[in-house]
């Protein structure tokens, strides 16, 4: 991470994740479940892609 932050910059606002390489969480039939935030108390979806998406949460978590 500190290698790819050192390159590319850290996103400062959830609006620039989607120009990052991420870890996305798809489920099957590769639909992008994106990541989840609150922001100023709703829930917000940011749609993230990557050169990895994986259907399995608990190994994208690892």
């Amino acid at each position: 991470m500190p290698a790819y932050f050192k390159k590319h910059g850290k996103p400062k606002s959830l609006d620039e994740l989607p120009r990052h390489n991420c870890l996305a969480f798809n489920l099957q039939g590769g639909q992008n479940r994106g990541w989840y935030f609150r922001r100023n108390g709703k829930l917000v979806t940011v749609r993230v892609s990557g050169n990895l998406d994986c259907n399995d949460g608990e190994l994208l978590h690892r």
